[in-house]
């Protein structure tokens, strides 16, 4: 309906709304994933190898969480028929998949082809930036207020559970109540941030309104 109407502010407005949505959802999916993985492979696959997966999964999460931050940008383009003008980025994050994947996995084994798909993803979130949306005028996209306050707002808000991680990883001597007593903490301190940071004041109060009516 907005294409229709040739309203390409409201169209900038909607893609900078659905991107930070998208993102939240992509990282809230995504954090058990990379900080609880070998919690969860185990249970899946079994301890031994969980042991020797778990940073595939983890650089594959990552990818996918770069990668499919551009999915509403993508749907938008197909909504307002302009798909046929980004046709290089895909090209380019193939290529690069496909010569990281042989050239990482001839320097550094397995771990290289994972690798080589996370700098894909970077290859293509950066051609959606710097060509393709300076070339798609149906959708009027203000680009550093994309990146700000669509990718790096929702990301920003995984920090606790993050830092809760690294600490963990610095310090394996902890023990399991001191890593539980970490994880609670950071997974209600993400939550709050997404609460009050990743979200506005008008969708905090149309969300808590809907809350209540249920």
């Amino acid at each position: 309906m907005l294409s229709a109407r040739g309203d390409a502010q409201r169209l900038g407005t909607l893609l900078i709304s659905s991107t930070r949505y998208g993102t939240m959802l992509l990282v809230s999916m995504a954090l058990p994933l990379v900080v609880a993985g070998k919690l969860i492979l185990r249970i899946w696959v079994g301890a031994q190898y969980a042991e020797h997966s778990l940073l595939f999964l983890q650089v594959l999460v990552l990818a996918n969480i770069v990668r499919l931050s551009a999915l509403p940008y993508a749907t938008l383009l197909l909504g307002t028929g302009q798909q046929s003008k980004v046709i290089l980025s895909p090209l380019a994050e193939g290529v690069t998949n496909l010569l990281g994947g042989v050239l990482g996995a001839w320097w550094l084994g397995a771990i290289g082809v994972a690798l080589g798909t996370l700098i894909g993803s970077f290859v293509s979130i950066g051609f959606h930036v710097l060509y393709n949306m300076p070339r798609t005028p149906g959708i009027a996209i203000r680009r550093p207020v994309l990146i700000k306050e669509g990718m790096l707002r929702p990301l920003l808000c995984a920090v606790p559970c993050g830092l809760a991680y690294v600490i963990h990883i610095i310090t394996p001597a902890m023990s399991a109540g001191v890593v539980s007593l970490f994880s609670v903490g950071a997974a209600v301190g993400t939550l709050i941030l997404f609460w009050n940071y990743g979200l506005v004041s008008s969708e905090r109060q149309r969300l808590g309104a809907v809350l209540r009516l249920s």
